[in-house]
């Protein structure tokens, strides 16, 4: 079995690397999660709304969901490129923080005109006009970090010519992802949308969720994790069922779709194909014991978020469930379950023997987040299901919907307190001697 070798220099690089990008992304949660936490409360007491003001419910709302997807669902994955393309040196680490100031920065001012009622008007896409140009410049600056850093490690990685023309491909498009964002955040700028809904069409919840699958199919050598063995025919077999996936987006109509077209159903369907198959495929590398907890959490809340999006797709369940909590439900099962947990896989894979990643793996915090996002998931698909019975009860003042959303209040702390634990042991700074490697420690790397 293969185990993963670092230098003492590499190990301190990751564990500095590890606890800057932590810092950075559990402040984003924190944030995000205690904004949420004040609009559950107004929605229990909308009375109390009127404390602050003018910083309405929809003013706040923009905060909670762009801080959270551009914050902490994004800064892990910053995290891995800056692992993948910086050189092992205490002046790429600082440049790296300069890289996340300037991106925490861009988040601020985001917040601040959001609040101040300046938005583009969609969803997880508020960005305009001086915050909209701010976070572009965030951007551009940590791809030229990235780019100088691949440049200065040719040197290291020299005889690795595959790998230096994977990630100069990697980078060409993030070059190009300042530019997507800011053409998909302009109001006059929509997707297909299926006419029985208002929402998307199956081809274009296909298409984007494929997108996450082919991050999950390479995260492992992102995170630099060796292999049991030698894996190629099933890295050929795994390439040709997620290019398959791709033929059958292809296939099924685009453009304006209904959720009654079979194939639509069908090819949204091929989803339900990939939870065992990427379990499957992590099961193939090896994996520290400060990431099994986070592995499987990780598999549990993937499998129950495809099956949720796809029964949620069926007709009859969409024209009933479309504008209920049930679907703020499914939000939180994407957001609070399967990316949460990624990305507290990717943030103790960065260093996996450091203190820090044992910390992060802290059975509590774990406890408190899972159980307090399992339950209000089910609480809000409880109330979208009596919102169904009932359209007019949210608005009528339920006694069901009441007790729903006292319920998620609850469930809002014990997400708080977890994002306050993880970021309490990401601020402790312990000894040097703190951070082990794999090869100072037999046993201690685990084929799941």
């Amino acid at each position: 079995m293969m185990t993963e070798a670092q230098s003492p220099g590499d190990a301190a690089f990751r564990a500095a690397l590890q606890r800057s990008v932590a810092l950075a992304s559990l402040a984003c949660l924190i944030a995000a999660s205690a904004v949420g936490l004040w609009l559950a409360f107004v929605l229990l007491w909308p009375e109390a709304g009127r404390l602050m003001g003018p910083l309405t419910y929809g003013r706040w709302m923009p905060v909670h969901l762009d801080v959270q997807l551009f914050g902490w669902c994004s800064l892990p994955v910053v995290g891995v490129l800056m692992l993948r393309m910086l050189p092992p040196a205490d002046a790429w680490h600082t440049a790296g923080r300069v890289a996340l100031a300037a991106w925490l920065s861009a988040l601020l001012a985001g917040s601040l005109d959001w609040l101040g009622g300046h938005t583009s008007g969609k969803l997880f896409l508020d960005w305009s006009g001086a915050d909209d140009l701010a976070f572009a410049g965030a951007q551009l600056l940590l791809w030229a970090v990235l780019t100088a850093g691949w440049w200065a490690r040719r040197r290291l990685d020299r005889g690795r010519t595959a790998h230096r023309i994977a990630d100069a491909a990697m980078l060409l498009v993030l070059a190009a992802v300042p530019l997507a964002l800011h053409f998909s955040a302009q109001p006059s700028v929509y997707p297909p949308v299926n006419p029985d809904s208002g929402g998307a069409t199956g081809h274009s919840l296909l298409a984007s969720s494929l997108g996450v699958v082919g991050i999950a199919l390479v995260l492992p050598t992102l995170l630099g994790r060796p292999a049991r063995r030698r894996i190629v025919q099933e890295s050929i077999t795994a390439g040709l069922i997620f290019a398959a996936n791709w033929v059958v987006y292809l296939y099924i109509g685009h453009g304006n779709a209904t959720n009654h077209d079979a194939e639509q159903i069908a090819g949204l369907g091929t989803l339900l194909v990939w939870p065992p198959l990427l379990v499957w495929w992590f099961r193939l590398f090896v994996w520290e014991r400060s990431q099994r907890r986070w592995l499987i959490t990780t598999a549990v809340w993937c499998a129950l978020l495809v099956v949720d999006g796809w029964v949620l797709f069926l007709p009859g369940v969409l024209d009933r469930l479309k504008f209920t909590n049930a679907f703020v439900a499914h939000s939180h099962l994407a957001m609070a379950g399967l990316l949460t947990a990624l990305n507290m896989l990717v943030l103790v894979s960065l260093a996996p023997a450091s203190a820090l990643a044992r910390a992060l793996d802290a059975r509590l915090p774990w406890l408190l987040w899972n159980a307090g996002s399992g339950a209000m998931i089910g609480v809000l698909t409880w109330v979208g299901f009596h919102e169904a019975a009932e359209p007019l009860a949210a608005y009528n003042g339920a006694n069901a919907v009441s007790v729903g959303y006292a319920l998620r209040l609850l469930t809002g702390v014990m997400m708080l307190g977890a994002a306050v634990l993880w970021l309490r042991a990401a601020a402790r700074r312990g000894p040097d001697s703190a951070i082990e490697t794999t090869a100072s420690k037999p046993g201690s790397a685990h084929a799941l």
